[in-house]
């Protein structure tokens, strides 16, 4: 006579609400199955679920990570031209205030240029410091 081999089994014994107990007994009689087909159908769906959750997990940090590689350079090249912009914006900031307290027509426009560039510096150190 053949042995019918069965995988390990463990034994699980707990309580649950008498509401949870009355809807699973409803759903035995719908399904014609017994509590513990059920219950094991239910811990497998859920361990599915957690499984699948985990590997969403792990995909989005794959594809975020990717997303992040191919636009770094696109970013930097953006970080690179707005400093561009705020250095020459406060180089104009300052020959305009320069020029306004200049009394006489002999205006020297490279010293003035020079300390435009020289203020803007500071104060994008100055900026990236309180970031």
């Amino acid at each position: 006579m053949e042995e019918k081999q069965e995988s390990k089994k463990e034994k699980l014994s707990f309580y649950v609400d008498i509401e949870t107990y009355n809807r699973l007994m409803m759903l035995c009689a719908k399904t014609n199955k017994t509590k513990s087909e059920i219950a094991r159908e239910f811990i497998m769906q859920g361990l599915t679920m957690k499984t699948t959750r985990d590997d969403l997990d792990f995909i989005c940090k794959v594809i975020s990570k990717q997303i992040e590689v191919t636009l770094k350079k696109d970013i930097e090249r953006i970080v690179s031209l707005i400093i561009k912009d705020i250095l020459s914006s406060q180089n104009t900031n300052y020959l305009c205030v320069e020029l306004l307290k200049e009394k006489n027509n002999l205006i020297d426009i490279r010293e003035i240029k020079e300390k435009a560039q020289k203020y803007a510096i500071e104060y994008l150190k100055t900026k990236n410091r309180q970031l």
